[in-house]
């Protein structure tokens, strides 16, 4: 255990693992001292959807190699050779009788929980947030397993599957030996996209009221998806396209020219382990932003609107999804019922100038279990390419109106706050500093 011990060296030379039932995968050990005698805020960064290294283990099933020491599945070029077992390890199945959730067929899989306390070992810095972790690091100082972590989770569960696995516990165990290190000094828990709910559902837990009170200090939360994420995340059920740069996409080709490319292999693979994914449906409209009657996908023979989501993953034959979808959709709308957090300053932070997709255009009806071609065309509306303005204001029901920081940059997308300069200034200004 360690100690806040003013003007005192600590060793934080430990390693913290998985947890119960999670295998851990241990990086060489580390050692730093850490001067107590001013010591900065502590970072806690919690990634969005993709954002966290998956790793795991496969017994030889449907195609796959068997292997019993554990490798990186996502996200590793190398699984490019083998999607068919890619998308099979990163599916997730539910048991409808029992509520629960597990890994495919012969897979172990898990969010690999880094070299710690050094923390380079994560994939969440070789991503969208390696800009952010490079300008704290060289301008600010800041040292990763010193004052500077992440809270890595398995991002293909909704709030109440990481719950159940366990996941929550190991993310409060992480920021609580991240405090510890840093001299005590209470978290600035800075979470983007999906991980803005994901850390909203671990801080609103009942159980974690005193946890709270006696770790975090502030929220800062990038990219909010309150509401869902208008029809974004449609493009990515229906036709497996991940777009996490869409102010890139705006200006590399329009709607109707990506709508001519093919089905590529990689968005197969994508539209294949998305079919059941309890992640995406937290970021499926909700009807708080948009209203119910919004048209979200528009085919030939019909139009899918917020209300009717779930006739829509029926038809596409997404049963499992089907199922979840209510469950899940109250959950995501139960993170701002209860308000601002005591004792918790919170900030919002967003891109507000970049078409974001609203409605999407399909050449042909819904295809049964399999990926379609990109729409031909898109209605778009204000957001931060991946969210609706909408969506992303209502932040304002837990964070005071002048703690709404909107970015209007058109280069600054939902990841681009984590790299673009307006963006970077703004996270310099509310996290390497005290709240």
């Amino acid at each position: 255990m360690l100690s806040a011990m003013n003007g005192m060296q600590i060793d934080v030379g430990h390693l913290l693992f998985g947890g119960p039932g999670i295998p851990a995968t241990p990086s060489p050990q580390r050692h730093y001292k850490v001067n107590c005698d001013n010591p900065r805020p502590t970072i806690v960064l919690v990634p969005g959807i993709s954002g966290s290294q998956l790793d795991g283990t496969q017994t030889g099933t449907d195609g796959c190699p068997q292997f019993s020491e554990p490798r990186q599945v996502w996200a590793e070029a190398t699984w490019m050779k083998n999607l068919d077992c890619f998308a099979h390890m990163l599916s997730v199945n539910y048991n409808a009788t029992t509520k629960r959730f597990s890994n495919s067929t012969g897979t172990g899989l898990w969010a690999y929980q880094g070299g710690f306390p050094d923390g380079t070992d994560y994939m969440i810095w070789r991503t969208y947030y390696s800009a952010f972790w490079k300008l704290l690091t060289t301008k600010y100082g800041y040292q990763l397993g010193v004052d500077l972590f992440a809270a890595p989770y398995d991002w293909r569960l909704s709030a109440g599957a990481l719950d159940q696995v366990g996941e929550f516990d190991r993310m409060a165990e992480r920021i609580t030996a991240a405090v510890k290190q840093n001299c005590g000094q209470k978290a600035i828990i800075l979470s983007h996209s999906m991980g803005v709910s994901v850390a909203l559902s671990l801080l609103r837990l009942n159980r974690m009221q005193q946890w709270r009170s006696d770790n975090v200090q502030g929220l800062v939360q990038v990219g909010g998806s309150f509401a869902g994420a208008g029809a974004s995340l449609w493009q990515t059920k229906l036709s497996g396209v991940m777009n996490p740069y869409p102010a890139l996409t705006n200006i590399l080709g329009s709607p109707q020219a990506l709508g001519q490319l093919p089905v590529f292999p990689l968005e197969a693979a994508v539209y294949k382990f998305g079919l059941g994914m309890p992640s995406a449906l937290t970021l499926l409209p909700t009807g708080e932003a948009e209203g119910a009657d919004h048209v979200l996908v528009q085919t030939p023979s019909r139009s899918y609107t917020v209300a009717q989501q779930k006739e829509l993953l029926k038809d596409m034959g997404d049963d499992q999804s089907a199922e979840l979808l209510d469950g899940i959709s109250a959950q995501v709308k139960s993170l701002l019922a209860p308000g601002p957090m005591p004792g918790v300053e919170t900030y919002c932070v967003y891109g507000a100038n970049v078409p974001t997709p609203m409605t999407l255009l399909y050449r042909e009806d819904i295809a049964y279990r399999q990926p379609m071609q990109r729409p031909y065309d898109m209605i778009t509306g204000p957001g931060d390419g991946s969210i609706s303005l909408k969506s992303l204001r209502l932040c304002s029901m837990i964070a005071p109106q002048d703690h709404l920081v909107e970015i209007r940059d058109p280069a600054v997308d939902h990841a681009g706050v984590f790299n673009q300069d307006q963006g970077l200034a703004v996270l310099m200004s509310l996290a390497a500093v005290e709240l």
